[in-house]
């Protein structure tokens, strides 16, 4: 896993983001992640990244989420 400093981006803004915007009351952002995983589809147009939000977690989660003490995101 590698940490990485990335430009920050509010992750509420990008389309697709409705579970987000339900379990966060802010915005969290893409200032500093844990990045653990990027991958290419197929058609080779579209790159997948998935990471740990560092230091964010949601303040409304689901109930069956409510132990947890991360925030795992991907986008593409």
């Amino acid at each position: 896993m590698w940490r990485v400093k990335v430009s920050v981006v509010n992750l509420t803004d990008l389309a697709g983001a409705e579970l987000l915007r339900r379990v966060f009351s802010y915005s969290p952002t893409t200032e500093e992640i844990d990045l653990f995983d990027i991958s290419p589809k197929r058609d080779g147009r579209v790159l997948v990244a998935n990471f740990d939000l560092t230091g964010q977690i949601p303040d409304r989660p689901p109930e069956k989420w409510k132990n947890f003490n991360k925030c795992r995101v991907g986008i593409y």
